[in-house]
């Protein structure tokens, strides 16, 4: 009995080593294919987020600069006037106005996203561990 345990271990081993042989340059592909995929949506998000800091950057010095100067035109120009505090209150609506403008389209740029960062990846890695799940 015990040398007929020992026997069928060691063929249980061998068939292990054998798998493991056959499986090991398949997985080590499955890994390279998987990695390349994931750099390939980093690559991808990473332009995306570099394009909304830049827009964010960029739209928001000149609107806070145009915002400034045309804010401060009116205000100098009615300054000596009983209309200097509604010249003042228009030129703080506008700015309101200004930045509402900005932060939808902000707000677009970032809906703009699908919203499925690494979607592939993620897809072949829960794959991958359902079909690794099932022989291990």
């Amino acid at each position: 009995m015990k040398v007929t345990r020992l026997v069928r271990a060691a063929v249980n081993i061998e068939d292990s080593v054998r798998t493991a042989r056959t499986a090991t340059p398949l997985l080590l592909e499955h890994l390279r294919l998987t990695l390349e995929l994931a750099h390939l949506e980093w690559t991808r998000e990473r332009q995306h987020i570099r394009d909304v800091i830049r827009a964010t950057l960029v739209e928001q010095t000149v609107m806070g600069l145009a915002l400034l100067y045309l804010g401060a035109l009116p205000v100098v120009a009615a300054w000596d006037t009983p209309l200097r505090l509604p010249v003042a209150g228009l030129v703080l609506l506008s700015w309101i106005v200004a930045a509402a403008v900005s932060r939808r389209r902000l707000q677009r740029l970032l809906a703009s996203a699908d919203g499925a960062s690494f979607a592939a990846t993620r897809e072949e890695l829960r794959k991958t561990i359902e079909l690794l799940g099932g022989s291990l």
